[in-house]
């Protein structure tokens, strides 16, 4: 299980620095703080929280990264506005999504092989939501970001 890998891949890569990783699942947290441990990286800690509310305290982190979870937040703006009100002057945020749904064609494939039974995702749930450029830059824009990329 590659649980917390993109946190421990930036404990690697942050060295001397330190890195949390933040996730709604207490399983997949422990799991990751074993995998932390074997791998003796001593400047990882894992912490259970949903970003969109998540206290992050006053930490005055320079990157924020998420690999395939922010498309997930029930209410983006809320939470991209928690991310950067504890990120430095200048800091960033990277995170990695789907583009848009009609782009994958994996998912086409299989929409087109569930026919009627393909239901559009709910609102909130939908992992293709970030997908969407335009969208996605009024988003963080209203969040507090700018020098939006991608």
């Amino acid at each position: 299980m590659r649980t917390g890998l993109t946190t421990r891949e930036a404990a690697r890569a942050a060295t001397p620095g330190r890195v949390v990783g933040v996730d709604v699942s207490a399983r997949m947290l422990e799991r990751a703080r074993h995998l932390a441990a074997a791998e003796r990286l001593d400047n990882v800690r894992f912490g259970l929280g949903d970003a969109q509310v998540h206290r992050f305290g006053h930490a005055g982190f320079d990157v924020a990264i998420s690999r395939f979870g922010t498309m997930f937040f029930s209410y983006p703006l809320a939470a991209f506005a928690n991310i950067a009100a504890v990120l430095r002057p200048q800091a960033r945020l990277v995170a990695l999504v789907w583009q848009r749904r009609e782009h994958n064609e994996w998912m086409r494939l299989i929409d087109d092989a569930l026919g009627e039974a393909a239901r559009p995702p709910q609102p909130g749930a939908d992992a293709f939501s970030l997908g969407d450029a335009e969208a996605t830059v009024s988003i963080l824009a209203g969040a507090g970001f700018d020098g939006i990329g991608f």
